[in-house]
């Protein structure tokens, strides 16, 4: 018999994402990264959809931003 441990390595990074919630919060003023961070997250773990960042990377572009803003995943 395996110990849980041993079965969660087991498992891919796909299953645990089926299988794990995370919830945190965030607290600060305006312009403190808030949204930018937890659309930093999303990007990292691979969580945005493909024509979710490219209309991030056009909204970005048409500001005149050189690299999308994750933010604009959330706001």
């Amino acid at each position: 018999m395996t110990s849980t441990s041993e079965s969660a390595e087991a498992l891919s990074v796909w299953q645990l994402s089926e299988t794990t919630l995370l919830r945190f919060a965030t607290a600060g003023s305006v312009d403190d990264g808030k949204s930018t961070l937890v659309g930093r997250l999303l990007h990292d773990s691979k969580s945005v959809l493909t024509d979710q960042l490219e209309a991030v990377e056009r909204a970005s572009a048409s500001r005149g931003q050189d690299a999308p803003d994750l933010a604009l995943l959330t706001d």
